[in-house]
This record gives structure tokens, C-alpha cells and sequence, in this order.
């Protein structure tokens, strides 16, 4: 049997806190990680986007909220090819480091953004 793909999520609440994680499991669906959003509160910079085998697509973890001025890795894992709803309710406006990922491997980015209102980086080079 084959293992599915998955890395965490990590993550730093404050400029020089310390690096946490998520990661949850395999085919977990979106309640999972809302709830997991929800207990992780808001976070300062993202180290590393986790992600998950859906079945179908490599998923991103749906992100937890970014402050305004917070960071984004600019790797995006070449493994990942669905970003839906990604910053799904997002509160973070200009997330530096997403204007420089590779998203040549992304076949679904549906509702990536939605209901998120703050948002402005430029993502012009995608």
C-alpha cells in the first residue's frame, strides 16, 4: 500500500517565537481543519504550507490567519496542485512572500480567496 502525501504546516505566532506545527491526518476534510484554524489562532509567519492527499489532488492546508503584515513562505511545495480555499475567510492583507511561489503545478485554486476581504499581495506573476 502506498502512503499518501502530507507534510505540517508550521508556523510562528510572534517574529521570534518558536517554530509549531499541524499536520492532522491523511483525507481529513474541511471541518478538520477549520476547527484546527480555530485552536491555532492567529499567526505571524508561515515556515512551511502543509498539505494533503485528498484522493485526488494535493491539497494545501487551509491556512491559519495571517496578521495584517505577517509572512507567507515563498516556497510553495511543488507537490501541491489544488490551493482551494486556501485563505478561505483569511484576515491578512499583504502576505509577503506569495507573489514569488510556482504555481505552474496548480490545477485548482477555486475559492482560494473567498471572503477574504483584506487581501491585496501582488500575485501578478502567477
Amino acid at each position: 500500500m502506498i502512503e499518501a502525501a502530507s507534510a505540517p504546516t508550521k508556523y510562528r505566532k510572534s517574529i521570534n517565537g518558536p517554530e509549531e506545527e499541524f499536520n492532522g491526518m491523511n483525507n481529513f476534510d474541511n471541518t478538520f481543519q477549520y476547527n484546527m484554524r480555530k485552536k491555532v489562532g492567529e499567526v505571524y509567519e508561515i515556515t512551511q504550507i502543509g498539505y494533503y492527499d485528498d484522493g485526488n489532488e494535493i491539497v494545501a492546508h487551509i491556512m491559519p490567519n495571517i496578521i495584517d503584515g505577517g509572512k507567507i513562505t515563498s516556497t510553495l511545495p511543488k507537490e501541491i496542485t489544488s490551493l482551494q480555499g486556501m485563505f478561505y475567510r483569511n484576515k491578512g492583507n499583504n502576505l509577503d512572500g506569495i507573489s514569488s511561489w510556482d504555481t505552474s503545478n496548480i490545477v485548482t485554486m477555486a475559492n482560494m480567496f473567498r471572503f477574504s476581504n483584506n487581501f491585496n499581495a501582488n500575485i501578478f506573476n502567477w
